[in-house]
């Protein structure tokens, strides 16, 4: 979240730490999601000059992303909270 937050291009372990699972990111982001996951840490530096060798367009599409995300979760919450009657 804060690779996101700062506008950076995270590259994501595709292990979870918790229960090993590998489809974490997927889980989290059903939709998709503009940045890379590895399995294995040996591919990094070439993840790394992958992104490196695009920016900032990498960056940038990886923020107006960030920042839908983000709208599609204040939208659902404001639906969830008129569906209650809070608002």
């Amino acid at each position: 979240w804060e690779a996101l937050a700062v506008h950076a291009v995270p590259i994501a372990d595709a292990v979870s730490p918790v229960d090993g699972l590998t489809t974490y990111w997927e889980r989290l982001f059903p939709g998709g999601f503009p940045f890379p996951v590895i399995q294995d840490y040996a591919s990094l530096p070439g993840y790394i000059s992958d992104v490196l060798a695009d920016w900032p367009a990498s960056a940038n599409r990886v923020s107006a992303w960030f920042v839908q995300y983000k709208r599609g979760l204040a939208r659902g919450l404001r639906e969830d909270l008129r569906g209650l009657g809070a608002i």
